[in-house]
């Protein structure tokens, strides 16, 4: 199995993702992904209800299966949606901490239109690239 996920293009294996995890319950914003189920995350401890920390610990249906996108990503996909960001002409976006799923669209976006997609995670400290 591990073999097969290296010699895969990364376009079949979301394909092939999409078609095993398809459903009609849950729907993915960043990856248009219509799914079945998805994946738990975080930690389950009595900690974050004691310390009364908002967001942390165990969330039963966080993760998309296809894309790995949760639902901070999903909320600020959906925000960036809605103001516009992916219809306008000419921007920039330096991105500090990509996510991979947010990656890919950026890329895709900036390929297909004049834009320009900085990961910060490809600068150095100094700024010497910059």
């Amino acid at each position: 199995m591990k073999f097969l996920k290296q010699i895969l293009p990364r376009k079949l294996k979301i394909i092939l993702k999409k078609i095993f995890w398809f459903g009609n319950r849950y729907y993915c914003n960043v990856c248009r992904s219509h799914l079945r189920f998805l994946h738990a995350s975080g930690v389950k401890s009595n900690l974050f209800a004691e310390l009364e920390i908002i967001g942390g610990g165990y969330s039963q249906h966080d993760n998309c299966p296809v894309c790995l996108s949760g639902k901070r990503q999903r909320l600020l996909f959906m925000y960036l949606e809605k103001t516009g960001v992916f219809t306008k002409k000419n921007y920039h976006v330096l991105h500090i901490a990509p996510e991979e799923a947010f990656t890919h669209v950026f890329q895709s976006c900036a390929e297909t239109r004049r834009r320009s997609h900085f990961a910060g995670s490809h600068f150095l400290e100094d700024g010497e690239n910059l």
